[in-house]
């Protein structure tokens, strides 16, 4: 998997395997997943960038 070179820094976005889609209802939910369970994951690397698709 991979994606295309960034235009905002320098470097390469990176696809990656995730086992599930995570879904945040709120912005508190989004703040606890991103700085406390997702970091904890022993599949987390410090240059992954999360991805968002955005639902109505």
């Amino acid at each position: 998997m991979g994606g295309p070179i960034s235009e905002y820094y320098g470097g390469w976005f990176s696809e990656i395997f995730m086992r599930d889609i995570i879904k945040l209802t709120d912005n508190e939910s989004y703040r606890d997943y991103f700085t406390n369970i997702w970091p904890a994951d022993k599949e987390f690397h410090a240059c992954y960038w999360p991805g968002f698709w955005l639902e109505e």
